[in-house]
């Protein structure tokens, strides 16, 4: 059988013990990797497996069940990859994350910077250290204990010095990918960036920044505006996906007749003024297919607009799949139910009769 975490819980302990010593051929590491990864695996099978390979070591040190021992030794580990493992590890104490923080290995410490159990304070003295640089400082802002001052101090740091260097492109705001722009996408991303900050990051159009901006529900109303006047249509495609984004803004959103921007828009409960609107921004349908499959199973779709959608894709060639999600959505109209039960295709009427409680 295949092994992984749902298969090896269905195993004894002196199985997984077997399992583990003869694991043999091309698959050895995957097995003994699963294996050393599966919190129930004995202990004596982790201690086994800690003298194992790169790739094993490193998924054992993810391990939440592993001994006080084996951390220690696992701390010493030789590959910076194990090390980097180790320190996203949920129960990794505080003394260990200490050390590794302190690591030669930027990976290493980017990860302890990564992870949910750094303290702020840890993540301050991070930030103070001046060998930790691009990866180190990204970790340290997209990190939801980062102190927003901290990140709101590392923001101005990496902008000063993209200016003073000097930005890519001709007479825009974008540049290429380096240290800083690590820095500043992943403090673009993270919601507990502060609004100060995410203003500053503004600044920067056309590239992933302007992306996690436009997602973050963090993100100032006077920010989403401007993605929304002269953005990229890809960051107002993500924008369309931001949990927090106005109703007003929404529907001006709708208004621009994009189709991934409408089906984002359409599959999300933001009311069936906003939902009808994307509808309402294609005169056909049947060319935005994203968008209708999103609207016909969306709960809070207007009546009239699920109508609409029946009416145009029940047509021949009818389109099955909106017309399965219209048969299953609550909110499709009765008498469209109906019909939809009548339907040739007997997947549908089966799913607009079982709507209907027939």
């Amino acid at each position: 059988m295949a092994i992984d975490q749902n298969s090896l819980g269905s195993l004894s302990e002196s199985q997984i013990r077997e399992l583990a010593k003869t694991a043999k051929g091309k698959d050895k590491d995957k097995v003994l990797s699963e294996i050393a990864a599966f919190e129930r695996t004995p202990p004596d099978v982790l201690v086994f497996l800690s003298e194992k390979s790169q790739r094993v070591r490193a998924a054992l040190a993810k391990n939440p069940g592993l001994s006080a021992q084996l951390f220690e030794k696992l701390l010493a580990d030789e590959s910076p990859r194990v090390r980097a493992a180790l320190a996203g590890n949920q129960n990794v104490s505080a003394a260990v994350l200490e050390k590794l923080a302190q690591d030669s290995d930027a990976s290493v410490r980017a990860a302890v910077a990564r992870s949910p159990v750094a303290t702020p304070e840890l993540l301050e003295r991070l930030a103070g250290k001046n060998e930790n640089k691009g990866l180190v400082l990204a970790s340290i802002v997209s990190n939801r204990s980062a102190p927003p001052q901290l990140i709101l101090s590392l923001v101005k740091s990496e902008d000063e010095s993209v200016r003073n260097r000097g930005r890519g492109g001709e007479g825009d705001e974008m540049f290429f990918a380096d240290e800083s722009f690590e820095v500043l996408s992943s403090a673009a991303a993270n919601p507990n960036t502060p609004g100060e900050a995410l203003k500053i990051l503004s600044r920067y159009r056309g590239n992933e920044i302007e992306w996690n901006l436009a997602k973050n529900p963090s993100t100032p109303r006077e920010v989403l505006e401007k993605i929304l006047v002269s953005g990229t249509m890809s960051a107002k495609r993500d924008m369309a996906l931001n949990p927090a984004l106005p109703k007003d803004l929404a529907l001006r959103l709708a208004g621009i007749g994009d189709e991934l921007c409408s089906a984002n828009l359409a599959s999300k409960e933001l009311g069936a003024d906003v939902i009808g609107a994307a509808l309402d921004a294609f005169p056909s349908l049947r060319s935005v297919e994203k968008v209708a499959l999103a609207a016909a199973k969306n709960v809070q779709a207007p009546p009239e607009g699920l109508r609409r959608l029946y009416e145009e894709f029940v047509k021949p060639p009818q389109n099955e799949l909106v017309l399965f999600r219209l048969a299953r959505n609550p909110a499709t109209p009765k008498d469209v139910l109906a019909r939809l039960a009548q339907n040739a295709s007997d997947k549908v009427a089966k799913a607009a009769l079982k709507n209907r409680g027939v």
